[in-house]
């Protein structure tokens, strides 16, 4: 059966063309190891990533709205959130956005599994400066990755995603924060809301 870009067997339930990138190019990017079998499908985890063409691992559908709409949320406030969106979306390797009901936080530079984002989509912040969507929860997480990339001393990059972040929210109206510490979780009804920190929030 052939599916646009390789062919699948549905009786033994495999795909039996390999994936249009090489094993090279497998073992050099964030799968390692478990990237190496050409024949497997979305890193043998199909509930929770796609994988069209071989060639990427995307986020899960269930995450791919919320994703969608806190970056149009924020980019159409702020050139620096484009700017990072864009070229976190262009990186040569792919960064995992998965949802988590816990904090949210990012994984980087992890040699076996790359980098990745926990994010929980209804998690604001409120700060001695205002208050965070879960969309600026979000935009906190990509900068961490960005940072790491840019080869920042560890001991430095919690503080320039922080300096990054506070850039952003300038712009999109949202609160500052001085550092990790600062801010008080309230769950929110959607990644564009802000809490009050009286229990209500503000969305948009």
């Amino acid at each position: 059966m052939y599916m646009q870009a390789r062919y699948y067997d549905p009786v033994i339930g495999r795909f039996y063309s390999n994936d249009p990138v090489d094993a090279i190019s497998h073992l050099s990017n964030e799968e390692g190891i478990k990237g190496f079998n050409r024949y497997s499908y979305a890193v043998n985890n199909p509930y929770k990533y796609t994988d069209p063409d071989g060639r990427e691992v995307k986020v899960a559908k269930d995450l791919q709205k919320d994703y969608q709409q806190a970056k149009t949320y924020l980019t159409s406030k702020s050139s620096l959130a484009k700017a990072y969106f864009s070229r976190a979306e262009r990186m040569d390797r792919t960064i995992r956005v998965e949802r988590t009901s816990g904090g949210s936080e990012s994984t980087v530079g992890d040699p076996v599994s790359g980098d990745s984002i926990e994010w929980n989509t209804s998690e604001g912040l409120v700060t001695s400066n205002g208050s965070q969507s879960p969309a600026t929860g979000l935009m906190h997480e990509i900068l961490h990755v960005l940072v790491n990339e840019d080869g920042v001393a560890n001991e430095a990059q919690d503080q320039m995603t922080i300096l990054k972040e506070n850039a952003v929210s300038g712009q999109t109206g949202e609160g500052t924060r001085r550092d990790h510490n600062d801010g008080t979780v309230q769950q929110v009804s959607g990644v564009t809301c802000r809490p009050s920190g009286d229990g209500g929030e503000t969305c948009g």
